[in-house]
């Protein structure tokens, strides 16, 4: 057995748990594989770690681990877009535009325009709430809709 082996069956576990809702004890399994190696997984535990804690209503632990998560690579579309739903939902609207309008470039450069659809129809959203004006939107997204269309 390889020495991160055991790691991969915790892994294993927390993820059921994950997927079958018992977010508590998934958050502990998830816990012991950051303290124990924090970059195993190129950090993507702390990822799981903060949807646990997300979906526990510990929202200052959620973000944190979200944080973490990106530290390790800021640029993965999944934890970018985690946590921009995660500030779409319970954080600051104005960084929630923003961490958007950062995936909203991401996708755009990988090409993903599904992706970039959806992230405009939150940003569409966000503005509004922001009550930003419909200029700063085009120029800051690059759309020619307005936040209202």
């Amino acid at each position: 057995m390889g020495d991160f082996d055991h790691l991969i069956e915790v892994e294993s576990e927390a993820r059921d748990l994950l997927v079958r809702g018992e977010y508590r004890l998934a958050s502990e399994l998830f816990l012991k594989i950051v303290t124990e190696l924090p970059e195993y997984e190129h950090g993507f535990c702390f990822y799981d770690l903060a949807i646990c804690m997300e979906e526990l209503g510990e929202f200052e632990a959620a973000e944190r681990y979200y944080l973490q998560a990106l530290a390790y690579q800021p640029d993965d579309s999944i934890r970018l877009g985690g946590y921009a739903s995660f500030l779409y939902l319970h954080g600051n609207p104005r960084v929630a535009f923003y961490m958007h309008l950062r995936l909203l470039f991401l996708e755009r450069t990988q090409l993903d325009p599904a992706g970039a659809d959806k992230t405009l129809t939150a940003l569409r959203t966000l503005a509004q709430n922001l009550h930003m004006p419909q200029e700063e939107f085009v120029r800051l997204t690059g759309s020619h809709l307005s936040p209202t269309q």
